[in-house]
């Protein structure tokens, strides 16, 4: 973990990260609750996972390998394994919704 990683959970919600994962300086790790995800989580994380400098994970499940680009949001989403999220992308259950504007 690169210095100014944020890693925050909601009460009674769970944030799940796997072996050999990487977060890039001022990255967010957030779980909170979703109606979608059973039990109400969570944000988890496979092995091997990247996230890049200043990229968001938030109420996500991320397949083993993923790797998620700097400054890139991901929230709501279930990525599959391999899956990699270029730079600067909005990700939101699982639809593109553009470039990051920040």
């Amino acid at each position: 973990m690169q210095d100014q990683v944020t890693v925050h959970a909601l009460e009674s919600t769970n944030i799940l990260v796997g072996n050999g994962c990487s977060f890039g300086r001022h990255s967010l790790l957030h779980g909170g609750q979703d109606g979608t995800v059973e039990p109400k989580q969570i944000t988890i994380v496979g092995d091997n996972v990247s996230v890049g400098v200043e990229g968001v994970l938030f109420r996500s499940k991320v397949g083993n390998g993923c790797s998620i680009g700097n400054r890139s949001y991901v929230d709501g989403c279930h990525l599959a394994a391999g899956t990699v999220v270029p730079a600067n992308t909005v990700l939101v259950n699982d639809v593109n919704m553009g470039t990051v504007e920040w």
